[in-house]
């Protein structure tokens, strides 16, 4: 079992062979974090609550629900932590479906303010490109992007919005490539700035200790999963489950 936090968004991880295993260790999981929140005068909002399975296994139940404090949580396929959405295969296509509505809204809002005769200026609109627009399309990139030599993944679907963004800021035409685009707005390559973005995020974690503390995790589940596949005699990947709340005061 595996808990995570950050300010009031309370997330449970657990792991097994089963989702009924995981279920039940959730609900014992659950009962000791209601222990914990009587003596700190707090409580959970029951109406938040959500839960997923997570496994690319097939014919493994992901319909097993959890039973807490009376109620029965259904398992969805789709769950939303800390702004990402998490799909069951951890495939991303679920945050990528997110992030393109939102880019609708955003690239129609950087149109409206970049309008030829009273509008900002191109570097004006750069600016809010960099700041607002690029941001929200890169929001959680040290989970779901993959440095590499070329752009592949997420980075390599949202490049389209990227170019979009420019053609907006620079008042370019349509035909006019990629990489022009890039060089006239002095903006980097989509997935090179993932990379900076990604390689920060790495150093961050390394000099606060949590990455060693992330890999000492990696290496206990590996062991474990080794241990299962052995006594099988079969490779297999485990399920992991969460389950996801908010905590009010």
């Amino acid at each position: 079992m595996i808990p995570l936090g950050f300010a009031d968004n309370i997330n449970l991880l657990t792991y097994s062979e089963s989702t009924i295993v995981n279920s039940v260790n959730l609900e014992t999981a659950h009962d000791q974090c209601l222990e914990w929140a009587c003596t700190h005068s707090m409580r959970f909002a029951l109406d938040k609550y959500t839960l997923t399975h997570f496994t690319r296994r097939r014919g493994i139940d992901i319909q097993t629900p959890v039973k807490l404090q009376g109620v029965e949580i259904q398992p969805k396929p789709v769950v939303r932590i800390l702004g990402l959405q998490l799909d069951t295969k951890l495939r991303w296509k679920a945050h990528e479906k997110t992030v393109t509505q939102k880019m609708d809204t955003q690239m129609l809002a950087l149109q409206r303010t970049t309008a030829s005769t009273w509008g900002a200026t191109m570097l004006k609109a750069r600016q809010v490109y960099q700041a607002v627009v690029r941001p929200a399309l890169a929001y959680g990139a040290a989970l779901w992007h993959q440095p590499s030599s070329k752009p592949k993944g997420l980075a390599a679907k949202f490049q389209k919005h990227q170019n979009l963004g420019l053609r907006i800021v620079l008042g370019a035409f349509r035909a006019t490539p990629k990489r022009q685009l890039e060089t006239e707005a002095y903006v980097p390559p989509l997935d090179t700035w993932l990379n900076g973005q990604v390689a920060r995020y790495q150093a961050r974690i390394e000099r606060s200790g949590i990455a060693q503390v992330i890999r000492n995790a990696c290496a206990a589940i590996r062991a474990r999963i080794r241990t299962w596949a052995n006594r099988r005699r079969t490779a297999s990947s485990p399920l992991a489950d969460t389950l996801g709340s908010r905590r009010k005061l």
